[in-house]
């Protein structure tokens, strides 16, 4: 077998020595006992490169490009593996055809077998038989691509039922003028206003768990937080929220899930969960549908749980709109972000096609104070009537209609990449298993979003938009790993001070 480690200094022992004494250990408890993973991360300490070692042969180190996703930390050999082998770099020069490969192992590729690759390159889906392939993309316009290499399960109607290993590269095509260094177009960062630092806390080992949604004798008489999260198509994720809530939030709370499974197997796994956690869980109204685009069908729902069950009947509470794939890994007070506002939640802005501008907020984290704001029963996170802007730009016209209502931004860093130069927001630890491709966020350096987990981006035509297949399960793993660990008091994020330069944020400030 093939082992992967990093050297690590054991007591003053040099490198070397230490290492190869730590291989040979791993190598006979692997051959002693087979229920021992033979792929092991000895330490993610920065100083050491990651070497390749197989029966006690030191190999080159690895040339995979930093931050692509070196899965060396994983259980990867003896399980499904795919990457994308070209192209190999995040700036492809725009020179004839562009040639996409991709290499797939741990599994056998067998004619007729349901094992298949699918390989989806800007929305356009293709289907191969083979382990390896490579072929050719012609008349491809300069930009930026995105391309996904995916080991997956097909049924007998040629639909995914199972994701086994996932690859991913974002890349740009570009035409390079002779003798011309080209310089990377980034997004800047930007220290936020001295008012608006990040929202952090002082880590704590207690724990503060749900409480009573009729216990109105804490947070000054008006009841706990209501976390209102929502939940379409991954059961597991509402454990893990659960636990991480318990741990960080400093308010008192209760953790209402609005079930909005497509499918009644979806919403059974939805409400079994609930019950095993004794969380509240409320049936979304059938009458809104599946159907459609995503922030068209996102829209509906979260007013519909806002004017229809929040309102009527938490008037006088605080309310956290939560997306299902938003976990927190740090203290937080949502009574504290809303200190004398009415709002909380994430800027955004759009354009009609008339130039006027069109502000709002984005529902996947938004805090509302319903004992404040003046009309709640009108607010509205449908997409503007005209077609103006994305998911919640309706509420524009809520905010113009009110101009009293004040409302404080929440920071964030938008997806951590190497295009957006963040990815000094994660510890050492946590870079070393991370792939550009997860894309995902933290917000006021407390939450962190894993991002798309209903599968809308997957795919031509939302084909998978909610479906409860998991597309990216090495990215699900990142993101366990990272709140779990942050549950046992591990730091996974550092002490970064820059945001995102939104131009929204900035408007709003």
């Amino acid at each position: 077998d093939t082992f992967f480690f990093q050297w690590r200094n054991f007591g003053g022992m040099s490198p070397q020595p230490a290492g190869f004494f730590a291989g040979c250990v791993i190598l006979c408890a692997a051959l002693a006992d087979h229920r021992i993973s033979p792929l092991v991360q000895i330490s993610a300490h920065p100083q050491w490169p990651l070497f390749k070692t197989s029966a006690g042969t030191l190999m080159e180190e690895s040339p995979l490009y930093p931050w692509r996703g070196d899965f060396a930390f994983d259980d990867t050999i003896g399980r499904p593996l795919i990457r994308i082998t070209s192209p190999n770099t995040r700036i492809v020069p725009a020179e004839g055809d562009l040639t996409v490969a991709y290499e797939a192992s741990g599994i056998e590729f067998e004619p007729g077998s349901n094992v298949k690759v699918v390989v989806v390159m800007n929305s356009k889906m293709m289907t191969f038989d083979n382990p390896s392939f490579a072929f050719a993309v012609s008349a491809l316009k300069p930009g930026k691509h995105l391309v996904e290499a995916r080991i997956v399960l097909m049924n007998h109607d040629h639909e995914i039922d199972q994701v086994l290993a996932c690859d991913s590269l974002t890349f740009q095509y570009i035409h390079i003028e002779p003798n011309v260094q080209w310089q990377e177009e980034v997004h800047g960062l930007k220290t936020p206003p001295i008012r608006y630092r990040p929202s952090v806390l002082e880590a704590s080992d207690q724990t503060r768990p749900m409480t009573t949604f009729n216990d109105k004798a804490a947070n000054g008489g008006r009841g706990p937080v209501i976390v209102t999260t929502f939940a379409c198509n991954r059961p597991e994720f509402i454990s893990l929220q659960y636990a991480s809530l318990k741990r960080f939030m400093r308010d008192d709370w209760v953790m209402l899930v609005i079930n909005d499974g497509a499918e009644a197997q979806q919403q059974r796994a939805i409400r079994d969960e609930c019950k095993i956690l004794g969380v509240k869980q409320v049936r979304s109204d059938a009458q809104l549908g599946h159907q459609g685009h995503p922030s068209a069908v996102v829209g509906e729902l979260v007013t519909w749980a806002v004017t229809k069950v929040l309102v009527p009947r938490f008037n006088s509470s605080v309310v956290l709109l939560l997306e299902g794939d938003m976990f927190l890994v740090a203290p937080v007070s949502v009574l504290g972000l809303l200190r004398g506002r009415h709002m909380a939640g994430t800027p955004q802005v759009s354009f009609s096609p008339q130039g006027d501008r069109v502000r709002y907020l984005w529902v996947g984290l938004l805090a509302l104070d319903l004992s404040k704001l003046p009309e709640p029963a009108s607010l509205d996170f449908r997409i503007e009537h005209q077609g103006w802007g994305d998911t919640g730009s309706e509420l524009h016209w809520y905010l113009n209609a009110h101009p009293e209502v004040k409302v404080r931004p929440l920071l964030h860093t938008s997806h951590i990449s190497t295009d957006n130069r963040n990815l000094n927001v994660f510890s050492q630890e946590a870079l070393h298993r991370y792939h550009d491709g997860y894309k995902v966020e933290v917000y006021e350096r407390s939450f962190l979003h894993y991002g798309s987990a209903s599968n809308w981006k997957f795919g031509l035509g939302f084909l998978y938009f909610q479906s409860s297949v998991d597309f990216y399960p090495e990215k699900t793993e990142f993101v366990t790993w990272v709140v779990e660990s942050s549950l046992r008091g591990e730091r996974m994020l550092t002490d970064y001070d820059n945001v995102f330069a939104h131009d929204a944020l900035w408007d709003w400030v």
